[in-house]
């Protein structure tokens, strides 16, 4: 499995997601952004004598719309920096997700949400000879947050 062929399918339905919220103007309009921190990997340095990396930063790029007062969606694209270490390995995960949002409004420009959805990940490993190989899976992703509207196009 690539990891070209899930991007597509979520692109369509991002598309359709925000032409349904711009069609109705009592919800938001289609949004984007950006988001990074410090991701850790479970497990990848146990039982490693030598030094390994195990945390890294990241950013992710994502785009939704709110379709109903209290439902959106929104898909995503994460890197990750290349984590190393482990037998002189080098990892470099990326990942797609599509997600859910349930929203709670408590004020006008102040809503706490809720979110659940696939995340379709691709991990390339290369060893210290330059040679590589990939991995894929999908697992689940979920999120809690607050959305705070600083003005009329950024919260």
């Amino acid at each position: 499995m690539t990891i070209r062929a899930p991007l597509l399918a979520f692109a369509v339905i991002a598309a359709f997601s925000a032409s349904q919220a711009v069609a109705n103007d009592s919800y938001e309009y289609p949004y984007v952004g950006i988001s990074g921190g410090v991701a850790e990997l479970d497990g990848y340095c146990d039982n490693v004598a030598s030094s390994c990396d195990d945390d890294n930063t990241f950013y992710r790029i994502f785009s939704g719309a709110r379709l109903l007062p209290n439902f959106g969606s929104e898909v995503g694209y994460t890197h990750i920096s290349r984590f190393g270490g482990v037998d002189n390995q080098r990892l470099r995960p990326q990942a797609l997700d599509i997600v859910g949002n349930l929203y709670l409004p408590l004020g006008q420009h102040l809503d706490l949400y809720a979110k659940a959805g696939a995340f379709i990940w691709r991990a390339e490993i290369t060893d210290n000879l330059g040679d590589s190989s990939s991995e894929t899976g999908v697992d689940f992703k979920t999120g809690v947050g607050a959305r705070i509207g600083l003005g009329q196009t950024l919260s």
